[in-house]
């Protein structure tokens, strides 16, 4: 499984082989508690093999799969309160595409920027291909390897720029914070920039477990402690964007899984590894929840 169907796989497995009457055993967790490389390897083939007995067996389609995950129901949820039917996204940090192929799914032409550089991140622009081809967007769907500072666009040409849950890839705030200010310039008056990434207030155990993985991910400088709701409609106040609002929504299931097992970070400094044991061991009691979601917008006022 590439990097784009595997998140998607762990979650929706699971409960397709329930509708499916299939007994399959799967967690949805990426990565289960205490699993060692080798479970991991165990347990991925599984996943393998029923992906394709569900796809080749039972005609289920990849939309099945987005559709059964927690990532796919969330982005498809914000997709169709963010963006009106059609409208034309500029989706920066785009990632693995999730938010910008449900917004294509409902009729928007989406131009996805990332610079997909990295060690983590070899061939990502030729799966996000693949996967807008699996899923029938491909003609809705343009990639732009680009630096979300410098975006190759022209001024007040746009009508919707999204950010969704990349505000944690942004390891410098000002790079944030250039980002915003490019937002603001190829914005069209009348124009909305849409931040959405996960709160950083915990109101769980389980989702304090959550925001630790996140920590500790931002330690090793996979990704940022990334600012809080407050920073983030400061931001846009300052640059400019006025109507800004915030709200926060819950979803019942995960949807950015943040955990990731210890041999992941065997080379790393005994703190961190001990750090990571810590969480897991909280894990194994509190579990892990996704804490709620922010969405933040703001408006390109006429000049």
């Amino acid at each position: 499984m590439d990097g784009f169907v595997f998140p998607l796989a762990c979650q929706a497995i699971p409960r397709l082989c329930e509708r499916m009457g299939l007994e399959c055993n799967l967690p949805e967790e990426i990565f289960p508690v205490g699993a060692d490389r080798d479970a991991i390897m165990v347990l991925t083939k599984k996943r393998e093999s029923f992906l394709d007995v569900l796809q080749r067996v039972h005609g289920l389609s990849m939309w099945d799969f987005f559709d059964e995950s927690g990532i796919g129901q969330e982005r498809n949820t914000l997709s169709q309160e963010i963006v009106a039917m059609g409208t034309p996204v500029l989706d920066v940090a785009t990632g693995r595409g999730y938010f910008g192929f449900a917004c294509a799914r409902r009729g928007s032409r989406v131009t996805a920027v990332d610079v997909m550089d990295g060690e983590e991140r070899v061939g990502w622009w030729r799966v996000f291909l693949d996967s807008s081809l699996r899923l029938g967007i491909g003609r809705m769907v343009r990639g732009m390897r680009a630096d979300s500072t410098r975006l190759p666009l022209k001024s007040e040409s746009l009508t919707l720029v999204s950010c969704v849950h990349a505000i944690r890839n942004f390891l410098a705030k000002g790079e944030l914070e250039e980002t915003i200010k490019e937002a603001h310039r190829v914005l069209a008056a009348g124009g909305r920039l849409v931040l959405v990434e996960s709160s950083r207030e915990p109101e769980s155990d389980a989702e304090e477990v959550y925001l630790a993985y996140l920590k500790l991910r931002g330690v090793i400088g996979w990704e940022a402690e990334y600012p809080d709701a407050r920073e983030l409609v400061l931001m846009l106040e300052e640059v400019g964007f006025s109507q800004i609002t915030r709200t926060t929504k819950r979803f019942s299931r995960d949807y950015a899984p943040v955990e990731f097992p210890s041999y992941a970070i065997s080379n790393q400094p005994p703190k961190i590894r001990e750090e990571h044991e810590r969480i897991e061991r909280v894990r194994s009691k509190n579990g892990i929840k996704a804490p709620p979601v922010n969405v933040i917008s703001g408006i390109m006022e006429p000049a």
